[in-house]
């Protein structure tokens, strides 16, 4: 059976000041995690993204917490618990817990992808707000649930390697990555046919805005994409513990490989969560921790950016919208401007 407890009091023993070091600090970024995680997700579900966006964020910090509150068991139990390793039902559901969380993160490009696309080709449906719509979010936290949960528990019962986990996580992050270029170009490419002209049939003022809402969340996931990079460590660390030969020789670099990735799976998931108001105006407005002051002037810089972008286009699209309705109507365009 596959646990996450993988160190214990006696694997430590002759390195303690290190570990119990590395062990402080990450204890205090899982801390951190559950602040920021309450200050970002509160501040998420009252932005005006649609609702869809905002489950979609609720759902990542809860996954996220889940297995923030799964890790800090584990960590208390390896440095209070017993000498050796043990197989409890705890350290069971916590594996369970981990494994999970990892296979969730790394599938979530594509599903995010999923949705972007649904709310492309699909935006009449998409903007109406029908029950359907939120059926469909239901739908992909179902698939995500299900495939992190079944790689969870081939993992963690031995019906696949550890190693094999960590290639399915590679593959599936590299493979929503590329989904989610794709369609973030294809939003852009849509932008532009929307600018240049119009077609029959194709008069929608929603359609524009929906648009533009996926360039705007999409760019806010692609800021935070290059943090992706900062998840190569993980590739890292753990194949060093898994790949190194047991032996007095090598067993520290294992157990400070290991602990070394459990550590940095807590500082990439502050930094992401800290990341999403930073980069999003609309999210970082609605913080319930900073002072007024800074929060009138983040809100004074959003409706900046966004009246800048409306004086750009609004000539240009009503002119559209207009040449549009007219064809639509079978009347002869007349340029208002």
């Amino acid at each position: 059976m596959f646990l996450i407890n993988f160190l214990d009091r006696n694997s430590t023993s002759d390195y303690v000041s290190a570990f119990e070091c590395i062990y402080a600090f990450e204890a205090l970024f899982l801390i951190a995690l559950l602040i920021v995680s309450y200050a970002v997700g509160t501040a998420s579900w009252r932005s005006t993204f649609h609702l869809n966006i905002r489950l979609r964020i609720i759902c990542i910090i809860i996954h996220s917490d889940i297995s923030n509150a799964a890790r800090f068991s584990v960590l208390i139990n390896q440095v209070f618990g017993p000498e050796h390793r043990e197989t409890t039902n705890h350290t069971i559901i916590a594996s369970l817990i981990r494994e999970a969380f990892l296979a969730y993160f790394t599938t979530l490009a594509s599903i995010i992808a999923l949705d972007r696309c649904a709310a492309l080709f699909s935006w009449s449906w998409y903007e109406s707000g029908v029950s359907s719509t939120l059926a469909f979010f239901v739908m992909q936290e179902s698939i995500l649930i299900a495939v992190a949960w079944t790689m969870s528990y081939l993992t963690v019962y031995d019906y696949i390697t550890d190693m094999n986990l960590v290639q399915y996580c590679g593959g599936a992050l590299l493979t929503g990555s590329i989904l989610f270029i794709l369609i973030y170009r294809e939003n852009l490419s849509e932008r532009r046919i929307l600018r240049q002209g119009a077609t029959v049939g194709s008069y929608a003022v929603a359609r524009t805005f929906q648009i533009r809402e996926s360039i705007a969340l999409m760019k806010m996931y692609s800021r935070i994409g290059p943090l992706v990079i900062f998840c190569a460590p993980e590739f890292v660390f753990y194949p060093a513990y898994t790949l190194l030969p047991h032996g007095d020789q090598w067993n520290f670099w294992r157990h400070l490989s290991i602990a070394l990735y459990d550590l940095w799976i807590g500082i990439i998931s502050v930094v992401v969560l800290v990341c999403i108001p930073i980069v999003e105006p609309r999210i970082a407005t609605n913080l319930p921790c900073i002072p007024q002051r800074l929060r009138q002037l983040l809100k004074n810089r959003n409706e900046s950016q966004s009246f800048s972008v409306i004086k750009r286009t609004s000539s240009a699209e009503a002119s559209m919208y207009f040449n549009m309705l007219e064809r639509d109507l079978g009347r002869p365009s007349i340029n208002r401007y």
